[in-house]
């Protein structure tokens, strides 16, 4: 499992997907508000889906937390993207076995999170979101 044990120091990985520095801001802000117990935090971030396959193999990650629109896939028409970010999902699902938490902004894809959560996501929310909720998710998925 990627629970972490509760009740002493630990070491939280955490694998993101955003290409935006302000949003990876705000999640890494978040995460620092949940770790009153001085734990380590390890972030890798890239907005490249070969570099986050890459680390997802190589690395055990705690938690995964993707902006779906922000992955920047090479020149793909604009419908095939959403299929690619599912795939994505359901192969870093595979890779690293991590809870993922995903991201998107604003979109008239109304079936976005219920297809993203078919292919692996745990928690999804529309950006902007609450970071109160973001907190919440985060905890259930590796202080549960």
């Amino acid at each position: 499992m990627n629970r972490l044990p509760t009740g002493k120091k630990r070491k939280l990985t955490v694998l993101i997907g955003d290409h935006e520095l302000g949003a990876n801001e705000v999640m890494l802000s978040c995460l620092a508000r949940i770790n009153k117990d001085g734990d380590e935090i390890v972030v890798v971030s890239t907005g490249k889906p070969e570099r986050l396959l890459e680390f997802a193999r190589n690395q055990k990650f705690d938690l995964c937390i993707l902006v779906l629109n922000n992955i920047l896939f090479q020149v793909i028409p604009w419908k095939a993207r959403r299929q690619y970010t599912l795939d994505l999902v359901v192969e870093l699902k595979r890779a690293c076995l991590a809870p993922i938490i995903a991201f998107a902004g604003v979109t008239e894809d109304i079936l976005l999170p219920e297809d993203a959560e078919r292919a692996g996501v745990n928690h999804f929310f529309w950006m902007p979101f609450s970071a109160t909720d973001f907190m919440e998710a985060v905890k259930k998925c590796v202080l549960s």
